[in-house]
């Protein structure tokens, strides 16, 4: 169900609620050490899931997650799990949960009017909870069971609004990196743990921060002897033939999740001209390719500048990219007007055209100064030459070509 409130209505409700909240955290005195606590929660919730993430990450490379994300995905939340226990556990100083409720929820609020300073719409998700656990305190006047029925209830609604917006992030992070999930898991859990305070205290300290640590140590061990990919969830493994006609050199080139490759030879980890993400890359026999072409057919002086009419030939090639690095001093370019503009200190500018069209296709490119740039051009086509079939055949079998395919690469630098 889609559940629609004017903006305006929102804001002021959500005001208002970050108030009630306030004057309950001061009454109850649960403004110092409860609150601290909250806070504590979030940030060790992210550390200790980086840390599992990042230690697992240096045992095994590349997206071991991804054939069963929700168990990645698990021991992340048990980090967070682990991190909101210790928070209530040593940092609260109290086991009262009438305190500990006012500090979440006056925590919640003031975190959601802060998103709304960005995102002024995602009040709505900050409203529902904290409305039914203010109106438990209220009640509580009239009835000794109301505010902890509002509080378990507020609990629930909190895992049934937030849940499925946490789910629908982990498929848009769905390549890491995943530990950020883990301050977002802790939210949903602290007003169920605060539920659950007394019964916390009853344990022994060090035993509890033991087996909290354990928890979360136990999700990444099982996470780090679970199969990295399956049928349905292939591992990213485009092949690549690259020739540089400047060198006369071939290189074959993978680009994958940054997992080993399983080829002999001296495969090294760099990056490469034509893109940012680093491939393994390894020497490869000489099979000529014959790189895109490009040709100024106007140069005219504008303000200090120079504006170049180039004309590409493709030679073969189904992509070409026209690449220059820092202190390019690039102006604009594009293929019509208006040009596309681009801003000073750029890393890099790359113009690109795909397509039959690009065959004799004219840009203008604008350059500041009168001095000559040295450009790199390259062109892709699909498909490798023979040399690279032992390569394909020894492809694991869980892996593929994604958002791309194998592909033949032709280098070359130009001087404009």
């Amino acid at each position: 169900m889609l559940i629609v409130l004017p903006l305006l209505f929102g804001l002021v409700l959500l005001g208002l609620l970050f108030l009630f909240f306030a004057i309950e955290a001061w009454r109850r005195r649960a403004v110092v050490r409860p609150l601290l606590a909250m806070f504590a929660a979030l940030i060790l919730s992210g550390g200790l899931a980086f840390a599992g993430h990042f230690i697992l990450g240096l045992i095994r490379a590349g997206d071991y997650w991804r054939a069963w994300p929700v168990v990645a995905t698990t021991a992340v939340y048990a980090s967070a799990l682990a991190a909101c226990a210790i928070a209530l556990l040593f940092i609260t100083g109290t086991a009262e949960r009438t305190k500990l409720r006012a500090a979440f929820w006056l925590f919640l609020t003031a975190l959601g009017g802060s998103v709304c300073f960005i995102a002024p719409g995602a009040a709505i998700y900050f409203l529902l909870p904290p409305l039914v656990m203010a109106l438990g305190m209220v009640g509580k006047r009239w009835h000794r069971h109301a505010e902890q029925v509002g509080a378990i209830a507020a609990a629930i609604l909190l895992f049934v609004t937030f849940g499925p917006a946490i789910a629908l992030f982990e498929e848009l992070m769905s390549g890491g990196p995943i530990w950020m999930f883990a301050p977002l898991g802790a939210l949903v859990m602290l007003p169920a743990l605060i539920e659950l305070r007394p019964a916390l205290g009853r344990v022994s300290g060090l035993f509890a921060l033991a087996g909290a640590l354990d928890l979360a140590i136990l999700g990444w061990i099982v996470a780090g002897f679970t199969p990295a990919y399956s049928a349905d969830k292939q591992q990213l493994f485009a092949i690549e033939y690259v020739w540089d006609a400047t060198t006369n050199s071939g290189r074959f080139a993978v680009n994958n999740d940054g997992a080993p490759v399983p080829y002999a030879g001296d495969w090294q980890r760099v990056e490469l001209p034509y893109a940012t993400r680093k491939r393994w890359v390894a020497p490869a026999p000489a099979v000529p390719v014959t790189p895109p072409g490009v040709a100024v057919v106007e140069q005219v002086s504008v303000h200090g500048s120079r504006a170049l009419r180039l004309r590409f030939a493709a030679n073969g090639a189904e992509a070409i990219g026209l690449i220059a690095g820092r202190g390019a001093n690039l102006r604009a370019a594009g293929a019509g007007m208006p040009l596309q503009d681009y801003g000073d200190g750029q890393a890099h500018y790359y113009l690109r055209c795909a397509g039959r069209a690009c065959d004799g296709a004219e840009v203008i490119l604008v350059i500041g100064g009168d001095q000559p740039v040295d450009f790199t051009i390259v062109g892709s086509r699909s498909g490798l030459p023979q040399q690279a079939t032992p390569l394909v055949q020894a492809r694991p079998a869980n892996a593929r070509p994604q958002y791309g395919p194998d592909s033949t690469i032709a280098i070359a630098r130009v001087r404009l």
